[in-house]
Formats: C-alpha cells, sequence, structure tokens
C-alpha cells in the first residue's frame, strides 16, 4: 500500500513539474500574469532544439485562445545554459529580465534590448561572450 501511494505521488509531482507554464507558442512557455486590467505573460521555460537556434528574437505578443498577450518579463534562468544562442532581441515590451536568464550563454555576442526595460535581476554575464 505504502509503495503504491509513493508511485502515485511521484507521477503526480512528476506531472506538474512536466507543466510549469500555461501554453505554448513555438519553442516558448508563457505563464499568464494573472492582472484584472490587462493580458500578460511571461516566459517561463524555452523548449528548442540547440541545433536550429543561434539567433532568437522575443515577441513582443503572442496569441493565445483568441486572447493577445503582451510578454512582459522573461523568468529567472529561462535561457540558462543555452551555449548555442548568438544574438538575443527583446522588444521594449520586456519590463523584466529574471535573475540569471541568460548564464552561460557563452555564445552569446549580440544582446538588443528594448527602452522600456525596468528591471534586469542578477547576471553573471562574465560567462557570456
Amino acid at each position: 500500500m505504502k509503495t503504491k501511494l509513493f508511485s502515485l505521488l511521484v507521477v503526480l509531482l512528476y506531472t506538474t513539474c512536466l507543466k510549469a507554464y500555461d501554453f505554448k507558442s513555438g519553442d516558448l512557455c508563457y505563464t499568464i500574469i494573472k492582472d484584472t486590467e490587462t493580458y500578460r505573460v511571461e516566459i517561463t521555460q524555452a523548449e528548442f532544439d540547440s541545433a536550429h537556434v543561434a539567433v532568437l528574437s522575443i515577441p513582443e505578443t503572442v496569441i493565445h485562445e483568441g486572447i493577445t498577450y503582451t510578454v512582459s518579463s522573461i523568468g529567472e534562468g529561462v535561457f540558462k545554459g543555452f551555449s548555442f544562442l548568438t544574438h538575443i532581441t527583446i522588444p521594449s515590451s520586456v519590463t523584466n529580465i529574471g535573475e540569471s536568464a541568460f548564464s552561460g550563454c557563452t555564445a552569446l555576442t549580440s544582446i538588443i534590448i528594448g527602452n522600456d526595460t525596468l528591471s534586469i535581476e542578477r547576471h553573471d554575464w562574465r560567462e557570456c561572450h
């Protein structure tokens, strides 16, 4: 009985961890920021094949189930260790970049950040070239 209960708990925990976002559009996963006035999302996960992506442009908006969401933040560690990225463009709609979002991006040679970015949390930029 204890083994079955433990197995069930492990399966539930595993499936919960797999979907740590509300929806996926393209190769990026988004979490809806609960808010009464605006439709905003945070990028919380990236799921792309490193062999095919070197240049990344974060979209300003993304549509899900007929609703247009503004991409307003990049979550903590989202692109951490993505050593294949060379260029990243972040639109003005992104006002917050989470801690270590680009840590370990050793091939990164260009980051273009929009004018309205208000907060860039602690990063280890020394690991970027």
